[in-house]
C-alpha cells in the first residue's frame, strides 16, 4: 500500500514550467540549476532554457488621425524576440505595417511574379540586408506620417514604443523619419562604393540589386514626406518636391542601366511587372488631350528648338502609359512618365529655372491626371498639387485671371471634382480627357464606376 501511495504521489509530482528542455522531454522534475541543471549534469547533456518572448504594443498618445494598423500574422509567427532580431520594437512595429500595405502599393497585384517580389522577396531580403531593413522602415514611418492630415501638426506627432512591458518611451515620428531617411541615404551612398569596387559577380548583383529595390522605395519616401513649409506657399519651382522624385527616379534609372546585363537574370529585375508590351497603336490619333498638346506644341515651337524632341517625347510618353494603365487596370503606369523624363536633363533643367510655360504645362496635364486617379502618396496629395496650384497661379498672372485655354480649365475643373467624388473612378475618362466637366457629370459621357486602389489616402 505504501509503494502504491509513493508511485501515486511521484505521478502527481508537478513539473517544473521553467524547466530545460531535456527534462520537459523526458517529463521529469528539473532542478532549474543555471546553466546545467542536476540531470544534465549527470547524463553530461547540453542543458538548454528557453525565453520567455515578449511583445510590446505601439499606441499613439498625441494625434487627432489615427494610424493604420500595424498588425500583421507574418512577423507574428517569427518565433523570436526583438533582441534576437536585433532590432527596437518600433523596427519591427514598421516591418509589421510594411507587411500589411508595402505589396499592394507597389504591384496593385497587375502581375504575380511582381506582387511575390513585394510580399515575399522583400521580407526575406529585410532580415540579411542592411539597406533594404532601412529602405523599408523610412518608407513604413513615412507613411504613417502621410496619414495625419493638418500639414502644420506632423512634426508633434508622439508614439509610446517601450523596450518592455515596464518601461515606455515616447518617440517623436518626424524625427524617427528623418532618422531612418538619412541613415538610408548614407547606406545608398556606401552601395553606390561597393559597386565600383571589384568584388565577385553574386555580391554585385545583391549590392546592385538592393540598391535599385532602395532607390524604388525612396522615391515613394520623398514624395510621402511633407515639407516643413506649408506645400501650397512655395513660390519657387525648382524648391517642388518633384525635383527630388526628379533625382531620385534618374539615380534608379542609371542603376538598372548600368547593371542591366548583371541583373537581367535575377529576382531583382521583378520590381516591377512586365508592362512594356503595351504601346499605343500607330494608327491611332491618341487621346483628345495628347492631341491638343501636341498641336500646341507644334504650334508654339520651331524644328530648330531643342526642347520640341522633349516635349513631344514627354507627351509620348504619357500617351503610351495612359494605354498601359487602361488595359492592366494598373495606376503606377501614370506615374511613369514623371520616371522617364527625369533623364531628360535639358527638360529638367528648363523646368527648374521655372520660366519655361512649356514645360511646365506638360507636367500640370500629368500631375492633373496622377491626381485624378488617387494616386495620392500622403492625404494632400501635396507633391502633386503643388505642380497644379502652381501652373494655374502662373496662368492667372498671365493670362489675365484665367488659364490659357478651356483645355487646361477643363483638366483642373475635373482635379476638382475628383477630390470631392463627383465623377467615379474610371479610367476611360483618359479618352474625353478635356471635355467640360459637366458632360462627365450629367452622364453626357459614361463612365462606369469603379472603386479605386486601396492604398492610397
Amino acid at each position: 500500500m505504501s509503494d502504491t501511495n509513493q508511485i501515486t504521489k511521484r505521478y502527481k509530482t508537478k513539473r517544473s514550467k521553467n524547466g530545460c528542455l531535456s527534462c520537459k522531454k523526458l517529463k521529469i522534475k528539473c532542478t532549474e540549476d543555471k546553466p546545467t541543471c542536476e540531470y544534465c549534469l549527470h547524463t553530461n547533456r547540453e542543458c538548454v532554457y528557453l525565453n520567455k518572448p515578449s511583445f510590446v504594443k505601439l499606441k499613439v498618445v498625441k494625434t487627432k488621425q489615427p494610424p493604420t494598423s500595424l498588425n500583421h500574422d507574418t512577423v507574428l509567427k517569427l518565433n523570436s524576440t526583438t533582441n534576437h532580431l536585433q532590432i527596437s520594437n518600433f523596427e519591427l512595429k514598421l516591418m509589421k505595417f510594411y507587411l500589411e500595405f508595402g505589396a499592394d502599393f507597389f504591384s496593385f497585384k497587375v502581375n504575380l511574379d511582381n506582387y511575390k517580389f513585394w510580399n515575399e522577396k522583400i521580407p526575406n531580403l529585410w532580415c540579411c540586408s542592411d539597406l533594404i531593413k532601412l529602405s523599408i522602415y523610412s518608407l513604413s514611418s513615412a507613411r504613417l506620417l502621410a496619414s495625419y492630415n493638418e500639414s502644420n501638426s506632423f512634426t508633434s506627432v508622439y508614439l509610446e514604443c517601450g523596450d518592455d512591458e515596464d518601461q515606455e518611451k515616447t518617440i517623436n515620428l518626424y524625427d524617427q523619419v528623418q532618422h531612418f531617411k538619412n541613415k538610408t541615404i548614407e547606406m545608398m551612398a556606401y552601395s553606390n562604393f561597393m559597386i565600383d569596387s571589384q568584388i565577385d559577380s553574386q555580391e554585385m548583383i545583391d549590392i546592385g540589386g538592393q540598391l535599385l529595390v532602395a532607390k524604388f522605395i525612396m522615391t515613394a519616401v520623398f514624395a510621402m514626406l511633407p515639407d516643413e513649409d506649408n506645400d501650397m506657399n512655395i513660390v519657387e519651382l525648382n524648391k517642388f518636391k518633384i525635383f527630388k522624385i526628379f533625382e531620385t527616379t534618374k539615380d534608379y534609372q542609371k542603376i538598372l542601366s548600368n547593371n542591366f546585363n548583371l541583373l537581367q537574370n535575377s529576382k531583382y529585375m521583378k520590381i516591377l511587372p512586365p508592362t512594356f508590351a503595351y504601346v499605343i497603336d500607330n494608327s491611332n490619333d491618341g487621346f483628345k488631350f495628347t492631341q491638343h498638346l501636341r498641336s500646341y506644341i507644334l504650334e508654339k515651337t520651331n524644328p530648330l528648338d531643342m526642347l520640341q524632341v522633349s516635349y513631344l517625347n514627354f507627351i509620348s510618353s504619357i500617351e503610351s502609359n495612359c494605354v498601359k494603365a487602361i488595359e492592366l487596370n494598373f495606376p503606377f503606369a501614370l506615374f511613369l512618365p514623371i520616371s522617364e523624363i527625369s533623364l531628360d536633363d535639358d527638360l529638367i533643367l528648363s523646368l527648374k529655372q521655372g520660366g519655361n510655360h512649356l514645360a511646365l504645362k506638360l507636367l500640370f496635364y500629368i500631375c492633373c491626371i496622377i491626381s485624378i486617379f488617387d494616386f495620392k502618396l500622403a492625404r494632400t496629395g501635396g507633391v502633386w498639387n503643388q505642380v497644379i496650384e502652381f501652373y494655374r497661379k502662373q496662368c492667372f498672372h498671365k493670362f489675365n485671371n484665367e488659364f490659357e485655354d478651356e483645355f487646361d480649365q477643363n483638366v483642373y475643373d475635373l482635379v476638382l471634382a475628383r477630390r470631392v467624388y463627383k465623377i467615379p473612378y474610371d479610367f476611360n475618362l483618359i479618352y474625353d480627357l478635356g471635355e467640360p466637366v459637366q458632360d462627365f457629370i450629367n452622364g453626357k459621357i459614361k463612365l462606369s464606376p469603379n472603386e479605386g486602389p486601396s492604398v492610397f489616402f
